[in-house]
Order: structure tokens, then C-alpha cells, then sequence
């Protein structure tokens, strides 16, 4: 649902624009409201801006989007009397290469790391 209103939000937002900056023009020339303001409004410039905007719109949809593009897709689903919506399962190996490996564990064997030194209380 949001992600439809923000493209009709896109393909609109040019006209919309162009609609007030109208209104302003003709409240500061003192001129009355024409009801036929559409009939001279820069269309192509207009349909153009809109293509434009849209076109950012969805490339930056496409590309900011940080839903896994992998794994196992799970409908959504009532369980206990809740919808859980659908999404994306990674299997386990694709978890495993998400995982950065500054967080992975650290080895079992301590044997080699220095041992802390203990100071004698000062008197």
C-alpha cells in the first residue's frame, strides 16, 4: 500500500506543483481564478517531469530495498488467530554468508592468548 502511494505520489507530484505555483500567479497578479487552467498547462514538460520522478522513484526502490533477494518464499498465514505476513526464509548456508566475520565466535582454543597479570595490593 505505501509503496503504491508514493509512485502515485511520483506521477502526480508535478502537476501538483505546477497547479499551486498557478494559484500563487494569479492570487499575487490579482487575476481571478480561470476554471480552465489545465487548458494551457506545459504538458509535455509536465509528463516529462513526471516520468522522471517516477523513474527515480522506482530505481531508488529497487536498489535501497534491503528484503533478502534469495531463499524460500513463505505466504502469509493466520497462526494463532494472527497474520503473519509473507516473507523471505534464507536457508541456513545463505545465513551463514550474511554473517560478517567480526561476528562470528571466537575460537575455542584459548591456550596462546597471553594470561592477565595479577599486581600484588600496594601496602
Amino acid at each position: 500500500m505505501r509503496r503504491n502511494l508514493i509512485l502515485l505520489l511520483a506521477l502526480l507530484l508535478p502537476t501538483l506543483v505546477y497547479w499551486l505555483y498557478v494559484r500563487v500567479e494569479q492570487k499575487r497578479a490579482g487575476v481571478k481564478a480561470s476554471k480552465a487552467w489545465w487548458i494551457t498547462a506545459p504538458w509535455p514538460k509536465l509528463v516529462s517531469a513526471s516520468a522522471l520522478l517516477l523513474a527515480a522513484v522506482l530505481l531508488s526502490m529497487t536498489f535501497l530495498n534491503k528484503a533478502p533477494r534469495t531463499g524460500v518464499y513463505q505466504p502469509a498465514q493466520v497462526i494463532d488467530g494472527r497474520l503473519v505476513h509473507g516473507h523471505m526464509e534464507l536457508k541456513p548456508a545463505e545465513l551463514k554468508s550474511l554473517i560478517p566475520p567480526t561476528m562470528t565466535a571466537p575460537p575455542a582454543n584459548r591456550a596462546n592468548e597471553p594470561k592477565p597479570v595479577e599486581h600484588e595490593p600496594a601496602e
